[in-house]
């Protein structure tokens, strides 16, 4: 997308009817608001179509591919055999977004190191976009 070198995927959807590649500077929401699915190779573009119950296309091996909740399509040996590894269970939605967002993570608070629960990050989050609209310095 940077320009320096084509994409992978570019390749692959290079003449396919109704398929749209976005370079553009826009909004992840406002793209997953008008697709019918999603290709990727690693973007967190496609863990988000996935908790919007859009489907998703893998070639590549995201945190998220080879659980059941996309249509895997590896293109390379090492690829495979990592996705072989995840067949061994499938994962709901709800199992897969607790493992990304709650169990695995360690939040946080910035300004003391403090290890944070999830739900306290998010709270921090909040009292700072709060004390930013505020005009509040932080």
């Amino acid at each position: 997308m940077a320009g320096y070198v084509d994409g992978y995927l570019d390749a692959l959807a290079a003449g396919k009817p109704g398929v749209t590649i976005v370079a553009d500077e826009v909004s992840p929401h406002a793209i997953l608001d008008t697709v019918d699915e999603v290709w990727t190779v690693s973007s967190q573009m496609g863990f988000d179509a996935i908790l919007r119950g859009i489907p998703v296309r893998c070639f590549g091996v995201p945190f998220y591919a080879g659980w059941g909740l996309t249509r895997d399509m590896p293109q390379t040996k090492a690829a495979r055999r990592a996705l072989k590894r995840r067949a061994v269970r499938r994962l709901t939605i709800d199992e897969l977004t607790a493992a990304a967002l709650i169990v695995y993570p360690i939040y946080a608070d910035p300004a003391t190191g403090r290890r944070l629960t999830p739900e306290a990050a998010v709270g921090a989050l909040l009292d700072g976009r709060r004390r930013l609209l505020a005009g509040e310095t932080p």
